[in-house]
């Protein structure tokens, strides 16, 4: 998506744009994005270029890798502590708190 970001932005059609009074822009921030075979450095900063770290949760594509690959680059990505604990577990505890088992 980071990389598309721009070209949707730049392309949405005009007839459209009451229906995202907002923009574009704004409501691809909005979206929620996981990591599942973009856990790589690389991948993230350019995600985190886009939209913020509240809307990215942890995707790991099982059963075709083990989710332990995608969750060591998450733990090794560079990211602040506290953004990978966010992304590994928070932000999903925050959309889908009826499922915390606290």
């Amino acid at each position: 998506m980071p990389m598309l970001a721009n070209r949707i932005v730049r392309t949405f059609p005009k007839e459209f744009a009451s229906q995202v009074p907002n923009g574009v822009l704004y409501e691809l921030k909005r979206q929620y994005y996981d990591t599942a075979s973009a856990s790589n450095p690389t991948s993230l900063t350019a995600l985190l270029s886009v939209v913020p770290s509240s809307q990215v949760l942890f995707g790991s594509d099982f059963p075709f890798i083990s989710a332990g690959e995608p969750a060591s680059d998450l733990m090794h990505s560079g990211l602040p502590v506290d953004t990978v604990e966010a992304i590994s577990r928070g932000n999903a505890v925050r959309l889908f708190g009826r499922l915390d088992p606290k």
